[in-house]
């Protein structure tokens, strides 16, 4: 008797299942990575940048985390550890009262952008 769990991320169910999670969470990460990026670079433009030095250090401890979770596939802890970086980052920049346009135009949708639609055929012997 083989009593083991299997897991799939075919559409067995039509739930939010495990890979729906995961995949969210990878997103999450990657979000708010560059975030804290782009409102990084935008403070350290900023003359006062070593006045928030211990935030900036921190935020990077958290970046860190991070992506040591991500490459243990444990995207949720990922994605909390970089959504802590990037507030401290948010946090360091306000206290600056710097501009943050790295990040404004991150956020901002491209004018007329295309977003491309795939379409996948199934393909058989006969096509």
């Amino acid at each position: 008797d083989e009593s083991h769990t299997v897991m799939h991320y075919l559409a067995l169910s039509n739930g939010f299942g495990v890979f729906d999670r995961d995949n969210e969470h990878r997103w999450e990460m990657a979000g708010y990575l560059n975030w804290a990026n782009a409102v990084l670079g935008d403070i350290l433009l900023n003359p006062g940048a070593p006045q928030v030095a211990p935030l900036i250090q921190a935020a990077d401890q958290q970046a860190g985390f991070a992506v040591d979770a991500f490459r243990r596939w444990d995207f949720l802890t990922a994605a909390t550890a970089a959504r802590q970086a990037y507030t401290l980052v948010a946090s360091a920049a306000k206290q600056l009262g710097a501009a943050t346009p790295t990040l404004d135009a991150a956020r901002r949708a491209l004018p007329e952008a295309i977003v491309p639609r795939i379409v996948c055929t199934i393909r058989n012997p006969f096509n």
